[in-house]
This record gives C-alpha cells, structure tokens and sequence, in this order.
C-alpha cells in the first residue's frame, strides 16, 4: 500500500496546548463560581470540543446553559485562548515532530511527489 496523505490534528498532536486549555478551562469555571475537581479537566474534557467539554462541566454541577450564553462563554474561551497563544513566542510543539514532518516531506521527495 502506498502512503498517499497524512492528515494531523492540531490540537494535542502538533501544538502541546493541553496546559494553555486547562488554565482557561479552570478561569471560566472560577468566573462562574465554580472549581475544577484534580484531574477533572482530563477526565471530562480531553478529546472533546470545547462546547461539549463546558456543557458537561456545568451540568455536572446542575448548571444547564441556554445556547446563546454557551455561545458567550465559547467566545470567551476562544478570545483567551488567542491571547494566550499571542504571547508565546514558541508554539509549545510536540519534541520530535518536526523531525518526523522531515522525514514524511523526504519520503514524498525521494518518491516523486511534491
């Protein structure tokens, strides 16, 4: 079989943003009045999109959002999060992967492709 493609998710494949989440994941919480259990953050939110992490933090706390003030609260996450990343002066990325996209871009190269 010939390779053809290799697709990545950003998010905790390419960028380690894990911490940058958690840290406003836990503000927005605070903001509401309300605490992360340890190892809450992990347990409910990795893998998930963020509306659905948020939701499920809520309601496990007999909070239920209507849409438009998750929609407000997604728009805080996202306003923080791109400030947090705008003061990085390194994107956080995985050790090794760019070494690794080397050797995937050399592949193509020495198979023809481009």
């Amino acid at each position: 079989m010939t390779l053809k493609a290799v697709l990545f998710d950003f998010n905790g494949v390419i960028v380690n943003d894990e911490p940058i989440h958690e840290k406003i994941i836990d503000q927005l919480m605070l903001d509401e009045n309300l605490q992360l259990k340890r190892g809450e953050f992990r347990e409910v939110c990795l893998g998930r999109s963020d509306r659905a992490c948020i939701t499920a933090l809520l309601e496990r706390r007999g909070r239920f959002l209507t849409e438009t003030y998750l929609d407000r609260l997604l728009r805080r996450k996202a306003q923080a999060y791109k400030a947090q990343i705008d003061t990085l002066e390194k994107l956080p990325i995985y050790p090794g992967l760019p070494e690794f996209i080397d050797k995937i871009r050399g592949h193509w190269t020495e198979n023809g492709r481009s």
